[in-house]
């Protein structure tokens, strides 16, 4: 039984390194928050998660995305 609890956001998930940490952490346990650019970078993410992973829309240079993340991970 995996007992890993809480919350992570991952920034840059849609490629590379970020998705390969979300789809690790998704693997243990946790709850992640994926933080992508685009629809269809979800749509690749939620095939290849379990129902803990969690696809958002995220530009670390847009100010309002950022605080509909921080909404949403609280």
């Amino acid at each position: 039984m995996n007992t890993a609890q809480g919350n992570i956001l991952i920034t840059g998930a849609s490629t590379g390194i970020g998705k390969a940490t979300a789809l690790h952490l998704d693997r243990l346990g946790f709850r992640v928050f994926a933080g992508i650019r685009r629809e269809t970078d979800a749509a690749i993410l939620t095939e290849a998660a379990s129902s803990g992973l969690v696809p958002v829309i995220l530009d670390v240079t847009i100010d309002q995305t950022i605080a509909e993340v921080l909404d949403q991970v609280s």
